[in-house]
């Protein structure tokens, strides 16, 4: 039978605090033994443990295509850097969900569908407004002979104001339109 070690001697052996040694004990990450010392961890089976414990994580964490870094200790801040950063990164995500969540019941999220719809309507509009300006080409003429480059500048800013107006215009009746196919969902939900 191998030595046994105390879970002070252990943490020694590992590098690590004791207090990770007895969180490592409690999460089942290596065995325990009683031979009523106190000295109660055979270090080849619990450190063939660990390594298995570390390919395991190593393996998750390429399947979720994190960098693997070693699983250490569990305990102390730094010790479990990439346990603790994917927790992290799972409370993260969570809470982000339940944001999403809660801003969509307040009414203030728009199905994605809706919107892209909307922006391409918007986008068709503002476009027709900006093919339109060469078949003015007689007004800038006019505009132009009548009060040489200022006269042009000018029917040019009004033909920019034009296609402004008309992209808020086609926002404004965007956002119309989803605001009532918000409400139409809320009420198809709520029926």
């Amino acid at each position: 039978m191998a030595q046994l070690m105390t879970r002070a001697e252990y943490a020694a052996h590992r590098g690590v605090s004791r207090k990770s040694v007895t969180v490592w004990v409690q999460a089942g990450r290596i065995p325990v033994e009683g031979d009523g010392t106190g000295r109660c961890i055979d270090p080849a089976r619990a450190d063939a443990q660990l390594m298995n414990s570390e390919k395991r994580a190593e393996a998750v964490s390429s399947l979720l295509g994190e960098d693997p870094e070693p699983l250490q200790g569990g305990a102390e801040p730094g010790e479990a850097k990439s346990l603790t950063a994917h927790r992290t990164m799972v409370e993260a995500t969570k809470a982000q969900l339940l944001q999403l969540q809660l801003e969509e019941k307040q009414g203030r999220l728009l199905p994605r569908e809706h919107v892209e719809a909307e922006q391409g309507e918007a986008a068709r509009r503002v476009k027709k407004a900006l093919d339109a300006i060469p078949s003015r080409a007689e007004d800038i003429y006019a505009a132009g002979k009548s009060g040489g480059a200022l006269g042009i500048r000018k029917a040019l800013r009004q033909m920019v104001r034009d296609v402004e107006a008309t992209l808020s215009k086609s926002m404004v009746e965007a956002a119309e339109r989803i605001e009532e196919v918000r409400q139409q969902e809320d009420g198809d939900a709520a029926a």
